[in-house]
């Protein structure tokens, strides 16, 4: 499949996430990607010799960031029902 198709698929996918779930959640999910890449790393890749405290650091930074909001959401839907 040529490039430039994947990369109009994957904004067209984009688009249909920001549609649905609305932006704050799809940029944070896009985020999560990166936590995602980190693992692939250790298990798949050279280890946790290639890791730092820095990488730790910030995949943990975006994984509590996304549990706040998360968090979040869920209680402002419970104080509606």
């Amino acid at each position: 499949m040529p490039f430039c198709t994947r990369v109009d698929r994957l904004s067209l996918y984009t688009q249909t996430l920001l549609g649905i779930w609305g932006p704050i959640v799809v940029s944070v999910g896009n985020l999560l990607t990166i936590v995602l890449v980190l693992l692939s790393d250790i298990t798949v890749g050279q280890g946790m010799e290639v890791i730092t405290r820095w990488n730790l650091a910030g995949s943990g930074a975006i994984v509590v960031a996304f549990g706040i909001l998360v968090y979040d959401m869920v209680q402002h839907t419970q104080s509606h029902n």
